[in-house]
């Protein structure tokens, strides 16, 4: 394997490499001890080959495979490791995966970017409400179905380089989205801890 830093790849591999660091925080804390070194390593040396061998296109198709390959193992993990919270990752996996699905959809069956912007911005505001600690992890999620479908679409004769080049600002309401529902949780949290005016001070 290759141990070069990080600072010394291209910057769409160092882009690449820091985003998949970011989505191995969806398995358990048990097994990133373990595996997550070996995991960053092997994922870098691949951006490395994607990228000299096929350029651009080749790192995002690898990006791609590596995302839905993550999401389905790191499903699988969590459900053999939490024995306690089986059914609730289940189902909150399921659903990031089904949300995904359905953006990509919606973005490849419309020209213009406003409806799966929406969507990006809905579902994640409703899972940064749910868990706001880890609403940069959904912004990430739910903004790479953006890119996915773009691969997609760019595989099939569909798309085009220059949409899959600018799909990236689908982060930017993901952040907002996920956020925004972690401060919404936030206030009303707050708003719930503060005592009544008339309420008697102890």
């Amino acid at each position: 394997m290759q141990n070069d830093p990080p600072s010394r790849d291209p910057r769409p591999v160092r882009l690449c490499r820091r985003i998949y660091a970011l989505a191995l925080r969806a398995y358990p804390a048990r097994f990133r001890d373990e595996f997550a070194n070996e995991m960053r390593q092997v994922f870098a040396d691949m951006c490395r080959d994607a990228y000299r061998d096929h350029g651009v296109m080749g790192l995002l198709s690898l990006c791609a495979h590596s995302t839905a390959d993550l999401g389905i193992t790191a499903m699988k993990e969590q459900i053999s490791t939490s024995s306690g919270k089986v059914v609730r990752t289940a189902v909150l996996l399921t659903v990031i995966l089904a949300m995904g699905f359905f953006i990509g959809w919606v973005d490849l069956h419309n020209n213009e970017p406003q409806p799966a912007a929406m969507c990006i911005i809905v579902f994640t505001f409703i899972l940064g409400f749910r868990s706001p600690a880890k609403a940069w992890l959904w912004a990430i999620l739910i903004g790479l179905s953006i890119p996915a479908s773009q691969s997609f679409a760019l595989v099939k004769g569909t798309g085009s380089l220059h949409n899959l080049l600018t799909c990236v600002i689908a982060f930017i309401p993901a952040f907002i989205g996920g956020y925004s529902g972690a401060l919404v949780r936030w206030v009303a949290f707050s708003n719930n801890k503060t005592p009544r005016s008339g309420a008697p001070q102890t």
